[in-house]
């Protein structure tokens, strides 16, 4: 199988692009490093990237912001998946209230985003996909019709 996972260099992310090379997949990650913009230096996820550029044998990495309208939609354009994970987030509530604006666009706009445009590639539309339905920090799995 073909798996998007997106915030591939966070936690979550980090887990389900081992996971799935593990068990012989190809893997499509996205990830923009938006945690050094939320946490500072200390939030920086570029040594799990490398990580797991040197830990996994099927992993491709795009460093595309799930928010990027465009981007998302030449990424659908030009890969097909059979399954998409969805990590992508600003993960922290306290820092929610400092950013309200930016809370809202990466963790309602972003999801809704990716849904939309996989559902437009001819995905099938995510069960649930009310991304204000969607809890912060929780891993959505979207399985390709």
């Amino acid at each position: 199988m073909k798996i998007l996972v997106t915030g591939s260099s966070g936690l979550i992310g980090s887990e389900a692009v081992e996971h799935f090379d593990r068990q012989g997949h190809e893997v499509f990650g996205v990830d923009n490093n938006m945690r050094r913009v939320f946490f500072g230096s200390a939030g920086d996820t570029l040594w799990n990237l490398e990580r797991l550029k040197n830990a996994c044998k099927r992993f491709t990495h795009a460093a595309l912001d799930i928010r990027d309208r465009r981007a998302i939609d030449e990424l659908f354009a030009s890969q097909r998946f059979d399954l998409i994970v969805h990590c992508a987030a600003q993960p922290s509530h306290d820092k929610a209230q400092d950013i309200p604006l930016l809370d809202f666009e990466v963790n309602a706009l972003g999801y809704s985003a990716a849904g939309f445009r996989s559902q437009r590639a001819g995905n099938r539309q995510p069960p649930g996909s009310d991304a204000a339905a969607l809890p912060r920090s929780r891993v959505r799995v979207l399985e390709h019709q």
